[in-house]
C-alpha cells in the first residue's frame, strides 16, 4: 500500500490569494484614467490617449495637480491642449500641470 503525503491545506490558500493579487496588479496597470480639468494625482496613473482641451485662464487654478510622492504619471501620448487654436501661443495664460508637495515624481508621454 502506497502512502500519499498530505498537502498542508494553507498552500492552496496561498496560491489562491497570490493568483487573486497578480491579477488585481494585471488589471490596475491596464487601467486608463482620463483627465478632468482640477484633478489632482495622488498616485501612479496611465492616462487614456486622446486629445484633452482645457481653457485655462488663472494661474493659481492649474489644470493638474500632482500630490505625493514616487508618482510616475504615463500620458501615453496624449495632448494637452490649452487655450483656443486661433491664439497665438505667447497669448496664452494660466498653469497646465502643478506639482506640490512631492519628490520622484515622473511624467512620461
Amino acid at each position: 500500500m502506497r502512502i500519499i503525503p498530505r498537502i498542508k491545506p494553507i498552500l492552496p490558500l496561498l496560491f489562491f490569494v497570490v493568483l487573486i493579487l497578480q491579477t488585481n496588479l494585471i488589471n490596475a496597470q491596464a487601467r486608463e484614467t482620463v483627465l478632468h480639468k482640477g484633478d489632482i494625482i495622488t498616485k501612479s496613473i496611465k492616462v487614456k490617449k486622446g486629445t484633452y482641451s482645457f481653457d485655462v485662464r488663472d494661474s493659481l487654478l492649474p489644470v493638474l495637480v500632482i500630490e505625493g510622492d514616487n508618482i510616475i504619471v504615463d500620458f501615453n501620448g496624449a495632448l494637452l491642449k490649452g487655450g483656443m487654436q486661433e491664439m497665438q501661443p505667447n497669448t496664452f495664460t494660466g498653469t497646465g500641470i502643478i506639482i506640490r508637495k512631492g519628490k520622484n515624481i515622473v511624467l512620461k508621454n
